[in-house]
């Protein structure tokens, strides 16, 4: 509808125009349907580009990475044709656990040179898991692994992307409420989060795992990913 294409543009622009550096932009695949065909759609990658054009002439260094929950192959549309910057590759993310769990690099070996022959360059976003999914700490079990994970994922190309409390081993599995609890900051009441108490109560690691508890630690799952995140930036 045209007048709901119009508002969204209207959003767009009044973020951008306060500073905002861009867009993370939600389920992407499905914002035009075609009949019973739900999900890219030639209509829905008309759209993106119309709002890309639009992005950009407010602010040319405007950023948009885009959630198309998919294998790569079909990720691949959404950062051609000038449509978006960026879109996360779940099939990497997968690989990555799977490979730490299993201690075999086949599949992640794989996998990462179909990125390397398939996304225009550099056009994809690694992490290990999100908001909708159990944390990663769920997956792997130990800190260990959770340091190998973070090594792999934030020392490979791509745009790296981490969910908050990852870093310090939050946990959280099943509904998303679960998974979207408040930031463990200290092992103080409502672990820092709050004063009040929050929506949803915290994790029941908190005592151990959180910012102030584990900064101090020189060999902490905090601290590992601060070092890599400093040799990054560096390199």
């Amino acid at each position: 509808h045209p007048e709901v294409k119009q508002e969204m543009k209207r959003i767009a622009n009044f973020w951008l125009e306060k500073g905002a550096d861009g867009f993370r932009l939600d389920a992407i695949k499905y914002l035009i349907e075609d009949g019973t065909n739900l999900e890219n759609t030639s209509a829905n990658f008309s759209l993106i580009e119309e709002l890309n054009q639009e992005y950009k002439q407010i602010s040319s260094e405007s950023f948009t990475v885009g959630e198309v929950w998919s294998n790569t192959n079909s990720i691949i549309p959404y950062v051609q044709e000038d449509r978006l910057d960026a879109c996360f590759d779940f099939d990497l993310a997968s690989d990555i656990i799977s490979s730490v769990n299993s201690s075999s690099t086949v599949g992640l070996t794989q996998q990462i040179q179909n990125i390397q022959e398939s996304y225009p360059a550099l056009q994809y976003g690694t992490f290990l898991t999100n908001h909708d999914m159990d944390r990663v700490f769920n997956k792997l079990g130990n800190n260990e692994k959770m340091k190998l994970a973070a090594s792999i994922y934030l020392t490979l190309p791509g745009i790296p992307f981490i969910y908050y409390g990852e870093e310090i081993g939050m946990t959280g599995s099943g509904a998303h409420e679960n998974i979207r609890r408040p930031m463990q900051w200290s092992n103080s009441v409502n672990a820092g989060f709050s004063s009040f108490s929050p929506w949803r109560s915290v994790a029941n690691n908190y005592i151990t795992n959180n910012v102030e508890t584990m900064i101090s630690k020189p060999n902490s799952l905090i601290n590992h990913y601060k070092k890599l995140i400093q040799i990054r930036n560096k390199y």
